[in-house]
């Protein structure tokens, strides 16, 4: 049997759910093959995320995708918020964990509390201090997406709409293809 997925994060954790639980979407509630939970809360920041961490898992899970961070963005500075992630990291590799893959902060076209052009620098130095902080790591590692498109917003221009969730479900996909199963014995 293989290893049991999480994904943790805010809203897009919680709409992804949702999205791969209705049949038109053709996406599985199972990445690549991997038994996945969802821990997806809205408006979650990282301090959230923590707390909720400490507390006892009630499956075996061997991987976490984390999606988190944009949320922390209008109220805290940059570094703060990676030592937070890299708290979030250390928790759950003392809890078994064998893969942790953060993913990026996405883009946001109507941040809270901040203008647009405030949250993509403060976005882009977060994810620049998680890619290095993270390069030679072997068990947490800094997944960036790529090939985000504006169409991908739902009219409230912070989370995904049908099209954008079908892509960040292909993103995570493929970051499990590429940094869980390419170390499994016998991937399916």
């Amino acid at each position: 049997m293989l290893p049991q997925l999480l994904l943790i994060g805010h809203s897009l954790i919680a709409n992804l759910k949702i999205f791969c639980s209705l049949a038109r979407n053709k996406c599985r509630r199972d990445i690549q093959g991997l038994k996945t939970d969802f821990l997806g809360l809205r408006g979650a920041t990282t301090s959230t995320i923590l707390k909720i961490i400490k507390r006892p898992f009630r499956r075996t899970i061997k991987h976490v995708i984390l999606q988190v961070g944009g949320n922390d963005l209008r109220s805290e500075k940059c570094i703060d918020v990676a030592n937070n992630i890299t708290q979030i990291c250390t928790e759950l590799i003392q809890k078994g964990i064998e893969k942790v893959l953060v993913v990026s902060i996405l883009p946001r076209d109507n941040p809270r509390d901040m203008t647009k052009r405030q949250y993509c620098l403060k976005r882009k130095r977060l994810n620049r201090i998680l890619a290095a902080r993270y390069m030679d790591h072997k068990q947490i590692i800094f997944c960036k997406c790529v090939k985000f498109r504006p169409s991908y917003f739902a009219k409230d221009k912070s989370h995904l709409n049908k099209m954008g969730n079908k892509w960040l479900y292909i993103a995570y996909s493929y970051f499990v293809k590429k940094h869980v199963l390419k170390n499994l014995k016998n991937p399916v």
